[in-house]
């Protein structure tokens, strides 16, 4: 299939129309842009489009709402197949490999899958949403374990959607319904939970996504109060990144996140239809895709994956596929920005639709509802 492409960078778009004015107030910009971005400073995430795995695979495979995406230790493709109550593993050519698709509450089944991870020893952690539980699979796919509750004491997990592995031997899971990340160890023992119900610093609404940088960092999608939260590794309340909103660095019910080779964030903005990019410290870069079904549309994306030679993996929940794209970033990123003084007086009066700045004020990246 072809490949079509689309190059996001900060871009400006000047139509001078032989006007004194507007070739002036393009002069103030072009000055004002070389003074914020000089050549060092400069940018580019080039997104190309590859190939989409689904909706029909053949006549008795098809995804019936796939909701999560991971790659395996060899780089194969996991997809966890919410509707369809199952898992599915690919191989680099978009076949596949195998899938485990028992319906049901007994081990090894599964009540609408959200998330499926491959960890040490190709053991399989697997987010069995309706049945609200995590569930350890072998390779082959038999049950091993589970996690339900801990002790006669807990309320156990309550629909929980995403899980991860960090650095240190810890299972993370995003509990939606108690709205908390719960940690357990590799081997399903209850340790610690981070967060409750609210709206505040550490607090939840609905977290649906979580996911680890190379410094052991969690970031969190904090789902219904259309943020990202970020935590260190021991639990500890970081920052918050963005709010409500359509502009690049804010969000309608964020949810899928994942890290590039270089450190760069994807998250997945389900409400706004779109992947937003961020540095490496958390600034809002630039975004692609909107509502449709085009190879760069989304209809309710839901999860996101990176390999190391930089491919990007999107699930397409409405669209019932997972989209395949090639990204490029620059690594060297200038560690200073514009002020938000500098960005205001180079943004266009809502009259002059002709002159567009795309790249949003980065001071959003530290906001909070």
């Amino acid at each position: 299939m072809a490949r079509s492409g689309i190059r996001m960078r900060p871009t400006l778009i000047v139509r001078l129309m032989n006007r004194p004015v507007l070739l002036s107030v393009a002069f103030c910009v072009c000055f004002f842009l070389s003074r914020a971005y000089s050549h060092e400073d400069t940018f580019e995430v080039d997104v190309r489009y590859v190939r989409q795995i689904g909706p029909l695979l053949s006549t008795a495979q098809q995804f019936a709402g796939p909701f999560g995406v991971s790659l395996s230790k060899r780089n194969r493709l996991w997809i966890a197949d919410d509707l369809g109550h199952s898992v599915i593993l690919f191989d680099n050519d978009g076949k596949v490999v195998r899938e485990f698709n028992c319906h049901g509450q007994a081990p090894g089944c599964f009540s609408y899958v959200d998330a499926v991870i491959e960890g040490p020893g190709g053991l399989l952690y697997v987010a069995d949403t309706g049945n609200n539980r995590v569930q350890l699979l072998n390779p082959d796919g038999t049950a091993k374990g589970m996690i339900k509750r801990w002790n006669l004491y807990s309320m156990g997990l309550s629909n929980p959607r995403d899980v991860a592995l960090d650095g240190d031997g810890g299972l993370f899971v995003a509990d939606w319904g108690n709205h908390c990340i719960r940690n357990f160890s590799i081997e399903g023992e209850y340790r610690s939970s981070i967060g409750s119900r609210g709206q505040g610093q550490g607090q939840f609404e609905h977290p649906i996504a979580i996911a680890f940088d190379d410094n052991g960092n969690l970031y969190v999608s904090d789902f219904g109060n259309h943020r990202i939260q970020k935590f260190d590794s021991s639990g500890e309340f970081i920052k918050i990144i963005g709010q409500q909103g359509t502009r690049v660095g804010e969000f309608i019910n964020p949810a899928g996140i994942a890290f590039d080779q270089n450190g760069w964030l994807y998250i997945v903005d389900r409400g706004n239809s779109r992947i937003q990019v961020f540095d490496q410290n958390d600034r809002p870069i630039t975004s692609f895709g909107k509502l449709g079904s085009d190879p760069l549309e989304f209809k309710h994306p839901t999860d996101i994956a990176t390999s190391e030679d930089g491919l990007l993996y999107v699930v397409d929940q409405g669209n019932q596929r997972v989209l395949v794209y090639e990204v490029e970033t620059d690594p060297n990123l200038s560690q200073e920005a514009p002020s938000k003084n500098e960005r205001d007086s180079i943004k266009p009066k809502s009259t002059m639709e002709n002159l567009l700045y795309r790249q949003e004020d980065p001071s959003h990246s530290d906001s909070s509802n």
